[in-house]
């Protein structure tokens, strides 16, 4: 693997791939053609990844972001897909199946990007809006609130655990040509604006 070189190409949808987040050997995979796939790379030696499961197809729905949990606390293993129709879906993984855990409407508008960071999962949207969310045990999304300040879609987020100061960093990007910096203290809950 020294070389740098293409290890395998997958043909996997039938449209654009906006997202892919990895987590324990499985791959999975956000289209524009309306679907989110989980892919696992075959037996050692053999390279080839292999389709283990269709978790969505929504025809008119283009899948923009794509997040694993990586963890299996009390959250539990859990896959989160982001769509143009506003929505983002959680799947509880029970090895190499997957069950749908919550499907809400997190944004007016088309979600762009999602990003995780310990139990806080963040949205940004084409609706100038941050969501801010906080896994759940049963597999759901309570929402802690919603930031504005972006003067034009958000189009990329990332989140910081910052256990010194108990709390979230969460940087956001838009097409307003800005970069935004917010704090989310880790006591936050749905009774509380960050």
């Amino acid at each position: 693997m020294s070389d740098l070189r293409c290890l395998e190409s997958v043909r996997a949808h039938d449209d654009a791939i906006n997202a892919v987040a990895a987590d324990c050997g499985v791959v999975y995979s956000a289209s524009a053609d309306g679907r989110v796939k989980a892919w696992e790379r075959g037996k050692a030696g053999a390279g080839a990844h292999t389709l283990l499961a269709v978790l969505v197809a929504r025809d008119g729905v283009s899948w923009n972001a794509v997040a694993a949990s990586g963890d299996a606390g009390a959250a539990g293993r859990r896959v989160y897909a982001a769509g143009s129709d506003g929505h983002v879906l959680a799947w509880h993984r029970h090895g190499t199946r997957w069950s749908l855990a919550c499907d809400v409407k997190a944004h007016a508008m088309a979600v762009l990007c999602m990003c995780m960071a310990g139990d806080l999962v963040c949205t940004g949207s084409a609706d100038k809006t941050i969501g801010l969310w906080r896994r759940q045990p049963c597999g759901g999304l309570a929402k802690v609130g919603a930031v504005g300040g972006h003067e034009g879609p958000v189009k990329c987020i990332q989140a910081s655990l910052c256990r010194a100061s108990n709390g979230y960093m969460v940087y956001s990007g838009g097409l307003d040509k800005s970069i935004r910096v917010w704090w989310v203290p880790n006591g936050a809950n749905g009774d509380e604006r960050p």
